[in-house]
């Protein structure tokens, strides 16, 4: 991961689920969005299902559940 990266966290992000470096450990702590593994993707903004009701439950029947673990469409390593 680049330095020039650290204050842009999903800038960061992208560079780690693309490049696979650096190797990261994800911790499980109680009340853990993803469950003690490293998210996949980054979620909808809260306000998403009630300012955009039809695309956000579109979008939710084709890929599946607004969470960190769903896996992203064009993810074909999973």
């Amino acid at each position: 991961m680049k330095v020039a990266t650290f204050l842009n966290g999903y800038e960061a992000f992208s560079n780690i689920r693309r490049s696979g470096y650096p190797v990261l450990t994800p911790i499980h702590y109680p009340d853990s969005k993803s469950g003690g593994l490293f998210p996949d993707r980054l979620r909808n903004p809260d306000n998403e299902p009630v300012l955009n009701v039809e695309n956000y439950n579109a979008a939710v029947s084709r890929q599946g559940a607004d969470n960190y673990i769903t896996h992203v469409w064009w993810d074909v390593a999973n």
